[in-house]
């Protein structure tokens, strides 16, 4: 008998506040890229503090949580179960920037990354949704984040036409992949805007 998947957890601040929220989020009970829950002391052992460090007003710390959380959620573009519960997270601490900064660019790279992946599944030997479910999970999570996709929008103008393409296919009841490859190309313009 399978276990039955923990409840999505979606912020209701944005911006490092959103941390707050983490440990709603049974981690323990999760797949990611290294495992399941907390699998070393390193950062890139835990998805819960690679969001904590990714949320951080410190921008060192920031960075190197950007770095590890790629790894664990969205690992040579391949999803898995913990990516659908990191998403609502990526957008709420994503939506606090008043302009594009790196943390900006790397949220909104991740989310175009993983709306991309969560379109096919893989076997586990390319990328793709790896495990029964996690794409339309994830796809699921993208479509819980809106209001933080609305709020993102609304302050970075660069990010608009993106942030558009985005919600339309985390709208879409039936994904292709072509549809996400079109968002995928999209962070090329976000990755040449001005800071």
């Amino acid at each position: 008998m399978s276990e039955t998947p923990p409840a999505l957890v979606v912020p209701s601040r944005f911006g490092p506040a959103a941390a707050e929220s983490l440990s709603l989020v049974p981690w323990e009970r999760l797949h990611h890229a290294f495992g399941r829950g907390t699998v070393s002391d390193r950062l890139s052992g835990s998805v819960e503090a690679t969001l904590r460090a990714f949320a951080s007003d410190d921008p060192e710390t920031a960075s190197a949580g950007a770095h590890e959380l790629g790894s664990n959620v969205c690992h040579q573009g391949t999803i898995y179960e913990a990516t659908a519960y990191a998403v609502p997270f990526i957008a709420a601490i994503a939506a606090g920037e008043e302009r594009m900064t790196p943390r900006l660019r790397s949220a909104l790279s991740f989310l175009a990354a993983i709306a991309h992946a969560s379109s096919f599944e893989t076997d586990g030997g390319s990328m793709g949704s790896r495990g029964p479910g996690v794409g339309p999970a994830t796809h699921a999570a993208l479509r819980s984040s809106d209001a933080a996709f609305v709020a993102i929008a609304a302050r970075v103008p660069p990010s608009r036409r993106f942030i558009a393409a985005l919600r339309t296919f985390a709208k879409m009841k039936t994904i292709w992949r072509g549809d996400a490859s079109r968002v995928l190309k999209l962070v090329e313009q976000i990755e040449k805007a001005d800071a």
